[in-house]
């Protein structure tokens, strides 16, 4: 046979596809998934991160689950003999992949679970060299098609979260690098506060079958404090200019 056994890969949605669409997204291809790139213009975009609050649909993000009896032992080993933290924190490190380092946040659940996120695509490699510690009682699955995730971000963040959770995470009781599990609008979700330089940020991931859900049930409970969607763009903007603002 003359053709190609080749076939192109098909490209990822996440759960709130079809509610982006609607809300009138710019839609664009970004490692294997369409993704939002904006609702409006960056610049509208960047000034509602700033002063209000944007939520952006991160569900892409590659997420890993390690859990068992090893893994202080196995997480030491693979992040280079590093103290791993403690239940509640998050660490931001980096995984050797031949030449390549990839950034991660190492996120703490309890004595016998972490969970770790990869920029979108690199959940594959970084897997990779975490079951290298096979020796050791700590087994790592790629739940990134499971979970869906929205990134929150603007100083009204916490103000919209205390409107679907029990939970305090205001700035004070959920510091910067930390993380929590809880439910969210009624649903079992994970919960890090990540800022974006001197934004105040948080991540919130759950199951991919609650996305749909849980995009409106943000997107209400913020609606008070003036939140509306953004795109990757504004959110990549507003990390390049990050380090400024923190000056």
């Amino acid at each position: 046979m003359s053709e190609s056994n080749s076939w192109a890969k098909p490209i990822a949605r996440s759960a709130m596809h079809y509610q982006h669409l609607a809300l009138g997204a710019a839609m664009v291809e970004r490692d294997g998934w369409q993704r939002p790139a904006r609702y409006a213009s960056v610049k509208q975009e960047l000034d509602q991160l700033r002063g209000a609050v944007g939520l952006c649909d991160i569900s892409p993000v590659g997420k890993l689950s390690v859990q068992g009896d090893d893994l202080d032992s196995a997480l030491a080993r693979a992040f280079g003999d590093a103290r791993p933290p403690d239940v509640g924190a998050v660490q931001r490190r980096s995984v050797s992949s031949g030449s390549a380092q990839l950034p991660v946040a190492l996120a703490r659940l309890a004595h016998d679970e972490a969970m770790v996120f990869t920029e979108p695509g690199h959940a594959a490699a970084v897997s990779e060299t975490l079951e290298q510690q096979a020796d050791l009682c700590a087994h790592v699955v790629d739940v990134t098609s499971g979970l869906g995730g929205v990134q929150i971000t603007g100083p009204s963040g916490h103000l919209l979260l205390a409107g679907v959770t029990e939970l305090d995470a205001s700035p004070d009781a959920l510091p910067e690098l930390s993380c929590a599990q809880t439910r969210i609008a009624g649903v079992h979700a994970v919960l890090l506060r990540l800022d974006v330089g001197n934004v105040l940020g948080y991540e919130v991931y759950f199951g991919r079958e609650f996305g749909e859900y849980m995009w409106d049930a943000l997107l209400e409970a913020g609606e008070e404090h003036g939140a509306t969607p953004v795109g990757i763009e504004a959110m990549a903007r507003l990390q390049e200019i990050a380090p400024a603002a923190e000056a």
